[in-house]
């Protein structure tokens, strides 16, 4: 009952309306399947893809009007957050006077969306203003089971295997351009975020499934399912989604290439996707700039080391300023002739803190320009 009336407000108070999406469990729920998966979790991404300034004061915005919205309907907040996430818990009174909370978390990094967002009408009885329906805003389902399906490679949890055994046994995106566009998506999504996992996709499905245990299982999931969702054939299960994912899951040459690109901190989105507005929509995304810089700075980092100037000298050309965080890190460890040659290569000012400890020869007259590396608009 609370969490469809939150639900509700923040698809229809104007202060929300049309900013935040649901995505995750409780979307697949609500809006994909009925589900006999419960959820007291609601996950949403902004919706705007704005710039870091833009979506900065939105989400002031958002905060001061979740804190009003909180404290008239009589939740108590804590709130752990970070740049990227605002996570909160709304603590309450159960009737019986017991304490229960609702998990609210908004990701404001992952703003820019490859589909058009879904508005779909919801049947829910609970609603105060005893609707029989309400709208709500949520990721296409494309969309939404591609973050699932990089949640299964990341933690393969009871409920990414259950959530992708009702995708398995549906008739929901089954044609042969929604399952392409699906893996595309898979690919895509699992290139954001950690540069370090590049061989995630090549992780065995099923070998995943059988290390997640029935006490995981009895813990983790059958409490949140309805009491007549009747046994559970664990065994079945297991089989039709490695099945599932499994043939999903082969990678076509381009998917392949995206991602070695991806990884040698060349970023083509298009060797993904075709559709125009999918490319304009991703190519300045968050999270993929973040990941970019990330893995960029660790092939500058290996380049200084091994004395490797060409390379170096071939990420500048392809656009690669070095961060000041990166800078800061080699000039403690590299010798004062090798960071002179950084700095005249990406013309970085001889007066940057990153810097002040190495002096130019006085013959050195050439033009240096503003060090732009820790401007990420993102």
């Amino acid at each position: 009952m609370r969490l469809s009336n939150i639900l509700n407000d923040l698809n229809n108070q104007p202060e929300f309306s049309g900013k935040l999406l649901l995505k995750g469990g409780t979307a697949i729920n609500l809006l994909v399947f009925d589900l006999p998966r419960l959820s007291v979790d609601l996950d949403l991404d902004f919706s705007k893809n704005v710039s870091k300034e833009d979506m900065l004061a939105e989400r002031e915005q958002i905060n001061k009007a979740l804190d009003s919205y909180f404290q008239q309907n009589g939740y108590r907040k804590t709130e752990r957050s970070n740049f990227t996430l605002d996570s909160l818990s709304l603590h309450y009174n159960t009737v019986t006077g017991s304490g229960d909370k609702i998990k609210l978390d908004i990701n404001y990094h992952n703003r820019s969306h490859i589909f058009k967002p879904e508005v779909k009408s919801i049947e829910f009885p609970f609603i105060r203003e005893n609707k029989t329906s309400f709208v709500v805003n949520y990721v296409n389902p494309i969309e939404l089971f591609a973050g699932k399906i990089k949640a299964f490679y990341e933690r393969c949890k009871p409920r990414d295997i259950y959530d992708l055994f009702s995708l398995a046994s549906s008739d929901i995106l089954t044609s042969k351009e929604e399952r392409d566009l699906l893996r595309k998506s898979i690919v895509f999504y699992s290139s954001l975020g950690n540069p370090e996992n590049k061989d995630m996709l090549k992780a065995d499905p099923k070998q995943s499934i059988e290390n997640v245990t029935f006490t995981e299982i009895r813990q983790q999931l059958l409490p949140m399912m309805h009491t007549n969702s009747g046994k559970y054939p664990m065994q079945e299960i297991n089989d039709k989604v490695a099945d599932f994912v499994s043939s999903l899951m082969k990678l076509e040459p381009s998917e392949e290439l995206y991602l070695s690109n991806f990884y040698a901190g060349k970023y083509k989105p298009d060797l993904l996707f075709s559709d125009k507005e999918i490319l304009n929509n991703i190519q300045d995304h968050p999270i993929i700039i973040r990941t970019q810089q990330q893995i960029t700075d660790s092939i500058f980092s290996d380049s200084i080391k091994k004395n490797d100037f060409a390379r170096i000298a071939g990420l500048k050309d392809e656009g690669y300023i070095p961060s000041p965080k990166i800078i800061d890190e080699l000039k403690g460890s590299a010798p004062a002739p090798t960071m002179i040659a950084v700095q005249k290569i990406f013309g970085l000012p001889s007066d940057a803190p990153e810097l002040s400890n190495i002096k130019l020869a006085q013959s050195d007259n050439v033009g240096l320009g503003k060090d732009k590396s820790n401007d990420l608009k993102i």
